[in-house]
């Protein structure tokens, strides 16, 4: 009889854990399908570094850069190593990804960015740079978005605050239209053929 409490009490314990791991399993599960929203403000330009890789390391499908001139782009680091190959590994995964960067002035890319120049060169399809034309040379924000899921901004290029927001659509939603609105108001202006590469 103690042995068939015994084998019972086993079956019972191992009927736990089973479920506790599973349970588990199924609440990764979940947050991965329904991660966590994040809203960030930042004053400094560490922070905005730090969250402008954020942002390029959860793109899966698409990245769009609006920003002021390659100067910025430099010295938000958009170039160094590690977030141009994050660049490279979305590009090199399928033909219809997309990078879209608009920029104010394009002048001087060559010099100031020439990783990316080199990452236009192997992928001249798929990365895109214009330059702003019309209303659009009026904006003074910039922005970052990946995948129309998270997005890195200034709401005023020149003054330090910025802004991460992640995992939250309905609030992101509008800068991927306005975006889209600075896209239309713009025009190539850096090939693979004008780089010279």
């Amino acid at each position: 009889m103690l042995n068939g409490f015994v084998v019972i009490g086993t079956f019972v314990i191992n009927l736990i854990n089973n479920m506790d791991a599973s349970m588990a399993i199924t609440t990764t599960e979940q947050a991965a399908q329904n991660p966590q929203k994040i809203y960030r403000i930042m004053n400094s330009k560490v922070d905005a570094i730090a969250a402008i890789v954020s942002v390029l390391a959860i793109a899966k499908t698409s990245i769009a850069i609006f920003d002021v001139s390659p100067i910025t782009m430099r010295e938000r680091e958009y170039a160094r190593p590690a977030n141009i190959e994050l660049m490279r590994q979305l590009l090199i995964g399928n033909p219809s990804r997309r990078i879209r960067i608009v920029l104010h002035e394009t002048a001087g890319i060559e010099g100031e960015v020439p990783r990316l120049m080199s990452l236009l060169a192997d992928f001249s399809t798929q990365l895109s740079i214009q330059r702003t034309i019309g209303d659009a040379r009026n904006a003074q924000d910039v922005m970052l978005i990946a995948d129309d899921i998270a997005i890195w901004r200034k709401p005023v290029a020149t003054h330090p605050r910025s802004i991460l927001n992640m995992h939250d659509a309905a609030d992101i939603e509008p800068f991927v239209t306005r975006f889209e609105e600075i896209w239309e108001l713009s025009e190539r202006a850096v090939s693979f053929r004008s780089t010279g590469l």
